[in-house]
């Protein structure tokens, strides 16, 4: 009976890795805010822990704990410890441990499952040598199969026309399941080939019915195709590499004969030499001449300032880094201030261009060293194994499909950021191998067995410990679950104060929850402020304006190492300034803030002179846009402010001077308006009038250039225009007296 019960937990574990690995490319829900990463990190981090927790369960009601060891296990637990002390240690513990918002794939939690995932396969039993690990390849391959059909099927609009959804992602021609960009699938691709091409050239076709042989080679062309139309640069270096290395293992396997080695190797050739063409030659846009348009793009950071944000890093946090998925914060500390002449120079980048040096620069040079020790590690493990056992290997060419993957992945770590998909298949082809070496020499690869005796103190704190650990575990999947419908609220909200609030409960230690519900109030505030034809509810507009005060500052209790919650600070008693007096010294103290977080950033510093000019210090006022323009010369708003202390500092030449460059260069009626008002105080009433009508031709309902203009013609003399002009004042703002006075003065 408890053999029964064994084999089927054994077959539910079995089955639930299968689903693991045919779910993970192609998971994503459509309830949330982001589809892709945030979902497939749930599936993680509840499922594989479960199967973890199951497979002890097991193993007690055998009455013994056993596990496979493997060469690589001490590496991966120091690596595994050293990412949770720099996650505890983090400049943002929650996107540490359960992801940056909108990223997600460098949660801790994640690692944790992946990890798990690693220990779970390298101890799957096999009665039968290989066959599981060619069942999990092959499945590996149905999952990708299908992800590249859906992202070709969207490339074409065939997925907007067979999904009917309030959400426009399914619209979108880069829609796929793999990551939401298309430079994502396109790695994927380059793996996907890599691992299909060793099939195909090995003997393990076998194994395959002759329907999903032509599969496998659909999926190869479908992938290629995919290649093709994408043409993401360092997928084609992904896919020579790892087509290099099946040519290498190929020749090097001395059993073959001699022609048929080569006769082996012509498919990965043929891909080796497509893909040095298109490196090569990588502008060819196939995407344009088959569909008349090119394909939206990825905006990456740059691997060069990448680069300079690791060295800056290194030398201030150089043990355990900032913490993982924690690159955001690390990129507004060291932007170069050379993005600010860059086309993308306004884009918080929150990943590194490469995958290994923001491990490096989150984690620190412990963390870093220790990664590096098991991939060389594996390495070394396989080098000496092949020479070693390579005359004897019942199965050599499983190699062609593990270690190019591998190798593949490795590359691509190397040159691209990464996802949950393309870490998931780090640690599962770095299993899939550890499993296959463990079948060919058991050796190196002891079982570690601890019988468990009834009725001991030892068997009853052993079962104690688990049980603490297992509900440990179901808490903070409570939470985790709990989290995931936060995020559903927040999906749902669309400007409604009622999720936004529900969100913020459920997860209060989301920032980006709370700052959208500040904003919201703040907006509620400012719409009522602007109402006309009725009297303002004044008692409605000081609550909102409390409310998103009280929102934006618990963002900031929750992360003060943020410089967006403190922009948004400072954004918020910026635009309450008319609303609420006082606000002007609470605005400077948060841009102030946020621009210690992000020194290099000109739109901080010139809204801390704007925050200073408001509150009458026109010195400092004068230092931060001086400060803007250094950071970037062509900043105008910078040189609109300057222009302004110069005509507070009756510095009119100077301030003149910038006030034309502005016009000639900037469509903006606010510039028009200042140098209308100028002219106006230096008595130039027609150049006023210009400059207001100006203003006015831009922006219509511009009421200070009515109001301006209105004045302008009444001292020229001019009643009948300037009624014109005070009647339209008062069409946009009834309630003001002034202007009624005015309008029945001129009446009369």
């Amino acid at each position: 009976m408890e053999n029964k019960f064994v084999d089927i937990i054994d077959k539910i574990i079995l089955i639930s890795i299968k689903a693991v690995v045919l779910l993970v490319p192609l998971f994503f829900l459509p309830w949330t805010s982001e589809f892709f990463e945030f979902n497939k990190q749930y599936l993680l981090w509840l499922v594989l822990p479960t199967i973890f927790f199951i497979w002890i369960i097991k193993m007690l009601i055998q009455g013994e704990i056993r596990f496979r060891r493997t060469p690589l296990d001490a590496p991966i637990i120091i690596f595994l410890s050293l990412t949770f002390f720099s996650s505890i240690l983090s400049l943002d513990k929650i996107s540490s441990f359960f992801g940056y918002w909108g990223r997600f794939s460098d949660a801790w939690l994640g690692l944790l499952s992946l990890v798990l995932f690693y220990f779970i396969i390298t101890n799957l039993s096999s009665n039968q040598k290989n066959l599981n690990i060619l069942n999990l390849i092959k499945l590996f391959l149905y999952s990708a199969g299908l992800a590249i059909i859906i992202g070709l099927a969207a490339i074409f609009g065939i997925i907007d026309k067979l999904i009917n959804y309030s959400n426009n992602i399914f619209s979108a021609i880069s829609f796929n399941t793999i990551g939401g960009s298309l430079e994502s699938l396109a790695v994927f691709c380059s793996i996907t080939i890599i691992v299909s091409a060793g099939w195909l050239i090995s003997n393990n076709y076998g194994y395959l019915k002759k329907i999903e042989c032509w599969f496998f080679c659909l999926v190869t062309f479908l992938a290629l195709l995919l290649l093709l139309l994408i043409n993401f640069l360092p997928s084609w270096y992904i896919l020579f590499g790892g087509n290099f290395l099946i040519i290498i293992l190929s020749i090097a396997d001395r059993r073959r004969k001699y022609n048929r080695k080569y006769i082996k190797v012509i498919l990965p050739l043929i891909l080796s030499f497509l893909a040095l063409f298109f490196i090569s030659f990588p502008k060819i846009n196939l995407a344009k001449i088959v569909s008349e348009q090119s394909l939206p793009h990825e905006i990456n950071l740059d691997y060069h300032s990448s680069w300079e944000i690791f060295l800056k890093i290194l030398a201030s946090k150089p043990i355990l880094g900032s913490g993982p998925g924690t690159f955001a914060y690390d990129f507004s500390l060291y932007r170069p201030a050379s993005q600010n002449y860059s086309a993308f120079w306004q884009i918080r980048f929150d990943k590194s261009a490469s995958a290994l040096l923001e491990m490096m620069t989150s984690g620190g040079i412990l963390v870093m060293l220790s990664y590096f020790l098991i991939i060389s590690l594996f390495i070394y493990l396989n080098v000496i194994l092949i020479r070693k056992y390579y005359k004897q290997l019942a199965n050599y060419n499983l190699l062609l499909i593990c270690l190019p993957a591998f190798f593949a992945i490795l590359i691509a770590q190397l040159l691209y950021r990464n996802n949950t998909t393309l870490l998931y298949l780090f640690w599962f082809f770095l299993a899939i191998a550890m499993l296959f070496w463990r079948q060919v020499n058991p050796i190196i690869f002891p079982e570690f067995k601890l019988t468990l005796p009834k009725d001991t103190s030892r068997f009853k704190i052993t079962i104690l410990t688990l049980f603490l650990i297992i509900f440990g575990w179901s808490v903070l999947a409570g939470w985790e679950i709990k989290y995931w419908l936060a995020d559903v609220y927040y999906a749902k909200a669309a400007g409604q104060e009622n999720y936004l609030v529900k969100a913020s409960q459920l997860n209060p230690y989301r920032f980006n929850y709370r700052i959208s519900l500040a904003k919201y109030y703040l907006n509620q505030a400012q719409t009522e402020a602007m109402v006309t034809g009725k009297k303002k509810n004044f008692p409605l507009i000081q609550y909102d304006v409390d409310h998103s005060i009280n929102e934006a500052t618990a963002a900031q209790i929750v992360n003060p190492n943020s410089v967006v919650v403190w922009e948004t600070l400072g954004m918020i008693y910026r635009d309450i300034r008319l609303l609420a007096q006082g606000s002007e010294p609470w605005a400077i103290k948060s841009f102030t803030k946020a621009l210690e977080l992000e020194p290099s950033n000109p739109v901080l510093a010139c809204e801390l002179a704007k925050a200073y000019l408001n509150n009458g210090d026109v010195v400092q006022a004068k230092t931060y846009f001086n400060k803007t323009l250094e950071l970037k010369s062509d900043y105008y708003d910078a040189k609109f402010g300057l222009a302004k202390v110069y005509l507070k500092d009756k510095k009119d030449n100077e301030a003149l001077s910038l006030l034309i460059e502005l016009a000639n260069t900037v469509v903006d009626p606010e510039i028009y308006y200042e140098l209308g008002r100028y002219y106006y105080n230096h008595a130039e009433y027609d150049l006023a009038i210009e400059k207001f009508k100006q203003a006015l031709r831009v922006s219509p309902d511009y009421v200070n250039a009515d109001y301006s203009l209105a004045l302008s013609y009444q001292t020229k003399g001019d009643s009948n225009q300037a009624l014109n002009y005070f009647k339209k004042v008062l069409e946009l703002n009834p309630e003001d007296s002034d202007v009624i006075r005015r309008v029945q003065e001129l009446s009369k």
